[in-house]
């Protein structure tokens, strides 16, 4: 299975494609732009080089993500419940937790869970991109879209974690942490965000459609915000 995309050297046919992308998108803002100040920044040194950085940041994101493929036709996978996906995981089928002094578990009730997305392949190919201490539903749809990817449906998450049960442990790690978490989320029948989230540390699914614990709440609040942390990854495939 690969690790990250397979690298390869930018073709002159891809050079050309993004030129032409370039050119079309001036063109259809030329009446946003100022002339005189066009050529202001025409006249300074390397003109473009915001654009380009900005494609490059863009291209190192997607070619840095670790890469996994998974067969949902192998074992009946496209047709498990949510909790026999989960079974079939190995994981230990355990509910909300919430850290500081009040920190417990709970067993999963697959009942609460409504709506669960499941998208109807044969083969998947799985994406994974690390983001910051936190992050709010809004802004995480945008780091998806950013990168051309679109929330994985949780049964082809939970059929990766069947063919390869120490996938989590192969990605790279922050400094302060040992382990990596992997999310994914959607929305509920009331339109609600909930999301599943494999914890490499204690083997466990959480199901999460509540509201943070109150030790979290005044700070996930005041950052509108989905509590995680630098070791959470958020798994998708591609948006096309």
């Amino acid at each position: 299975m690969a690790k990250t995309m397979t690298p390869s050297v930018m073709s002159d046919g891809q050079i050309e494609k993004a030129t032409e992308d370039f050119r079309a998108s001036l063109r259809k803002y030329r009446g946003e732009f100022d002339r005189g100040a066009v050529q202001w920044v025409l006249g300074l040194r390397n003109p473009t080089l915001g654009a380009t950085r900005a494609f490059y940041d863009r291209v190192k994101a997607i070619s840095d993500m670790p890469v996994r493929h998974v067969k949902m036709s192998s074992f009946n996978r496209r047709h498990r419940t949510l909790e026999e996906a989960a079974l079939s995981s190995g994981l230990e089928l355990q509910g909300e937790y919430w850290g500081g002094e009040n920190a417990h578990y709970r067993k999963v009730n697959f009942k609460d869970v409504e709506v669960v997305p499941r998208f109807d392949y044969d083969e998947v190919t799985l994406y994974f991109f690390n983001h910051s201490w936190i992050i709010n539903d809004a802004e995480l749809e945008r780091q998806y879209a950013w990168r051309g990817l679109k929330p994985a449906d949780p049964f082809s998450v939970l059929a990766l974690r069947e063919m390869e049960p120490d996938f989590q442990k192969k990605f790279p790690k922050p400094i302060r942490y040992s382990y990596n978490d992997i999310y994914t989320h959607w929305r509920n029948s009331q339109g609600k965000w909930s999301y599943l989230a494999l914890r490499d540390d204690d083997l466990t699914i959480d199901l999460h459609t509540s509201t943070p614990h109150p030790d979290y709440r005044e700070k996930v609040e005041a950052e509108g915000g989905t509590y995680t942390d630098e070791c959470t990854f958020f798994v998708g495939v591609r948006n096309n």
